[in-house]
C-alpha cells in the first residue's frame, strides 16, 4: 500500500479491544456511567454527566480522577492490535476518546505522537502531522480544573461549542479538503451535526471518506452513512486484523508528495476557441481570469485577451533575474492579480515551475519547503502578502536560493505600510504601482476597448475626448473608468430595487452584506464560516441560493461564494442607505474574529478591517446624509 495523506478519526468503539492497567476492557461512556452507579449503589443511569457529578458530591474530585486514570490508561502490554494503525504516517488524528491507546502503541514502536486538547490552539504547533487531538480531553492531562474545561464527561457526541473548538473544527475542514482519505472508526457521525455539515460542504469529500462500523449496524443507519462515504460493517477487530496485513510502501512517500494548499500552474496546450466579447466582459467586470486565454494571447499575436502595459513588460524583465522578487500593488479592480497571471503564463511558456498561493493555511510552510527541493527555476506567486509574514519568518533559509523568484501582490493601501517590512526579507525586490495607466499605454488600451465595444456611452467620443475621460476625469485608474461606464442611472436603479427586495428578509440582507464585505476587504470565506459569524444555518434556513434576486448578484463555485464583480461590490456598498445594519454586521464580524484571534485566518480578517480607512469615511458620510 502506497503512503497517502490520511486522517484518522476515532470514537469510543475504537478502543474496545485494549485493556486498561487494571486488566479490564477500556469502557465506553455508558459502561463508565454504569460502573459509577454500581459504586454508589444507585439505579443504573447512562447519563455520565449526572453520575460523575453525583460521584464527586458523595466522594471528592480526586477520587474520581484516580478512578478515571485507572479506567482509561492503557496497559502497554495489551494493545498490540493497535500497533500498525498507530505507526501509519497519519496527517492528523482526531479522537473523542480520553484514553492513550494510540500514543502508547506508537511510543512502543519508537514513534512520537503529541496529544493535545481543545485548551490548546492549532497555531501553537508549527508541525501538526504528529498531533492526536483529543476533543473530549486526555487522560494524562486530567486535573481537577480539567473537569470544568477540556475534560468532558458525557455519553453524547462532542459539541464544538467554544471558540478554541471552532479553531480545531476549522483545521478539520481544511483536512477534509486536502487529504487523500479520512477513516472513521468507532465514531457515530450521525450524532455530530458539525462533522456532517463539514462533510457535505465539500462536494468531493464523499469519495475519500471510509467508515468502519459494527457488524450489526441497522440497514437505515447504513443508508444514512452511505450518503457521507463508503461503509464497511466489519467491526473494529476484523478491520485491525486486515490493517495488520497491509505492507506500507515507505519508499513511495517522496514520490507521492503533493502540494497541500499551494497550486502548481502548468501549461495548457488545449486549443481554445476565438476570444469573444463575453470573455472580455467576464474579465473586466467580473474579474474572471482565464489563464488559457492569457497563454493563447502570448503565443498568438492575433488573439487579444488583454492590452499591453509598459509596467508589466518591464516587470517581466526584472523578475527574470536570478533571485529577483516583485511587488505588484493596486487598489481594488486595478489589475494586480491579472498582471501576476500575465507574468505567470509568460514564465510557464519559458519552462519555469510556477506556483500560486492565495489561502491562509499553515500547510503552506510544508509546500514551500517542498518546492525549494525541486530542481530548476521556480516562480512563486503570493497574493495579499501582508497576510503571510508568519510564513516568511519560517522560510528565511530559502530566500537566498537564486533559482526561486517571488511575486507578491497587495492592495496599495496595505502595501504603503507593509512593503518596508517585506524588504527586510527580500533584497532584490522591485515595486510596481498598477493604479494608473501611463500615457504610453493609452493607444493599446483604447484599441482594446474599441475592439470589444466596452466604451459604452463614450463610444461616440473622439480619441482626444476619451483620453480626457481616462486621464483627467479618472486619473488613469482602470477601476474608475469601468465604474464610470457601468454606473449608469439604469444600473443603480436596478440594484436599488434588488437590495430593497432582499432587505425584506433581514437574514438574507445580512448574508449579502457579509459576502460584499469579504470581497471589498479581500478575504476568503466559505458557507460554514458565514454560518459561524451570523449564527444559525442561515444559508440553508432561508434557501439563500434559491433567491432570484440574490442570484443576480452572487455566484457560487465549489465551496466559494462571492459577489459577481468587485465593481458590483463597490456599487452595493455605495447604494445601501442603512448605516445601522452595516455597523451591526461589522460588530459581529469583529467580535467573532477577535474571540478567534489565535486562528491566523480570523486574525488576518481583523487586520484587514483595521487598515481600511475608506469604510470609516463612508460610514461617516452615510450617517451624516441620513441625519
Amino acid at each position: 500500500m502506497k503512503i497517502k495523506r490520511g486522517i484518522l478519526f476515532t470514537g469510543s468503539g475504537f478502543s474496545i479491544l485494549a485493556n486498561n492497567i487494571n486488566g479490564k476492557q477500556l469502557p465506553t461512556g455508558r459502561m463508565l456511567s454504569k460502573s459509577l452507579c454500581e459504586l454508589m449503589q444507585i439505579d443504573d443511569d447512562s447519563d455520565l454527566q449526572f453520575t460523575s457529578s453525583e460521584f464527586i458530591r458523595r466522594n471528592d474530585v480526586f477520587k474520581l480522577i484516580d478512578l478515571l486514570k485507572n479506567e482509561f490508561t492503557v496497559n502497554p502490554d495489551n494493545c498490540n492490535k493497535y500497533k500498525k494503525i498507530s505507526i501509519y504516517p497519519w496527517e492528523r488524528i482526531y479522537t473523542t476518546n480520553y484514553d492513550n491507546v494510540i500514543e502508547t502503541c506508537a511510543a512502543k514502536s519508537g514513534k512520537k505522537i503529541t496529544p493535545v486538547t481543545t485548551l490548546d490552539v492549532p497555531s501553537d504547533y508549527r508541525e501538526k502531522s504528529h498531533l492526536s487531538i483529543h476533543l473530549n480531553g486526555y487522560i494524562d492531562r486530567l486535573k481537577p480544573e480539567s473537569l470544568e474545561k477540556d475534560f468532558r464527561l458525557t455519553t453524547e457526541s462532542f459539541m464544538w461549542d467554544d471558540y478554541n473548538d471552532k479553531a480545531w473544527l476549522r483545521l478539520f475542514r481544511q483536512d477534509i479538503k486536502f487529504c487523500d482519505f479520512i477513516l472513521f472508526i468507532g465514531f457515530n457521525i450521525l450524532n455530530d451535526i458539525d462533522i456532517r455539515r463539514s462533510i457535505f460542504a465539500t462536494r468531493e469529500s464523499r469519495e475519500k471518506i471510509f467508515i468502519i462500523t459494527q457488524e450489526d449496524i441497522s440497514e437505515n443507519d447504513t443508508l444514512k452513512l452511505e450518503r457521507m462515504g463508503t461503509v464497511y460493517a466489519i467491526g473494529v477487530d476484523k478491520f485491525l486484523d486486515d490493517f495488520e496485513g497491509i505492507e506500507i510502501d515507505n519508499s513511495s512517500m517522496k514520490k507521492n508528495i503533493k502540494l497541500f494548499v499551494i497550486e502548481e500552474k502548468t501549461k495548457n496546450d488545449n486549443i481554445v476557441n476565438p476570444i469573444f466579447d463575453k470573455d472580455i466582459f467576464d474579465l473586466l467586470l467580473y474579474g474572471r481570469i482565464d489563464d488559457r486565454l492569457i497563454m493563447q494571447s502570448q503565443k498568438d499575436v492575433d488573439s487579444l485577451y488583454y492590452f499591453d502595459r509598459k509596467d508589466i513588460i518591464e516587470s517581466i524583465e526584472h523578475i527574470k533575474k536570478p533571485g529577483a522578487s516583485l511587488v505588484l500593488h493596486s487598489n481594488v479592480a486595478n489589475g494586480k492579480s491579472f498582471a501576476a497571471s500575465v507574468i505567470m503564463q509568460n514564465f510557464i511558456l519559458n519552462n519555469y515551475k510556477v506556483f500560486y498561493l492565495d489561502r491562509i493555511d499553515e500547510n503552506a510552510l510544508k509546500d514551500i519547503k517542498f518546492i525549494s527541493t525541486i530542481e530548476g527555476n521556480k516562480l512563486i506567486i503570493i497574493e495579499n502578502y501582508n497576510s503571510f509574514f508568519w510564513l516568511f519568518d519560517d522560510i528565511a533559509d530559502i530566500f537566498t536560493d537564486q533559482s526561486i523568484r517571488f511575486i507578491f501582490t497587495e492592495r496599495t493601501l496595505v502595501n504603503d505600510y507593509a512593503e518596508d517590512k517585506l524588504r527586510q526579507y527580500f533584497k532584490n525586490i522591485e515595486s510596481v504601482d498598477l493604479n494608473q495607466l501611463s500615457h504610453a499605454d493609452f493607444d493599446s488600451f483604447n484599441k482594446y476597448f474599441e475592439k470589444y465595444g466596452i466604451w459604452g456611452d463614450f463610444a461616440g467620443y473622439s480619441e482626444a475626448k476619451r483620453k480626457e475621460v481616462v486621464f483627467n476625469i479618472c486619473n488613469g485608474n482602470i477601476s474608475l473608468i469601468l465604474l464610470k461606464i457601468v454606473n449608469s442611472d439604469n444600473i443603480r436603479s436596478k440594484l436599488t430595487t434588488i437590495l430593497k427586495t432582499v432587505s425584506d428578509s433581514s437574514a438574507l440582507f445580512e448574508i449579502l452584506l457579509l459576502i460584499t464585505f469579504k470581497d471589498v476587504f479581500n478575504y476568503s470565506m466559505d458557507y460554514e464560516e458565514i454560518e459561524f459569524i451570523l449564527g444559525d444555518a442561515n444559508l440553508n434556513k432561508f434557501k439563500f441560493n434559491k433567491s432570484d434576486e440574490i442570484n443576480e448578484l452572487i455566484e457560487y463555485s465549489k465551496n466559494n461564494i462571492k459577489i459577481k464583480s468587485i465593481v458590483l461590490s463597490d456599487l452595493i456598498i455605495n447604494v445601501i442607505d442603512n448605516p445601522g445594519v452595516m455597523i451591526n454586521l461589522l460588530l459581529k464580524i469583529v467580535i467573532y474574529s477577535n474571540k478567534q484571534y489565535d486562528d491566523r485566518y480570523y486574525s488576518d480578517i481583523l487586520k484587514k478591517y483595521q487598515t481600511m480607512d475608506f469604510l470609516q469615511d463612508y460610514l461617516k458620510n452615510l450617517i451624516k446624509n441620513n441625519g
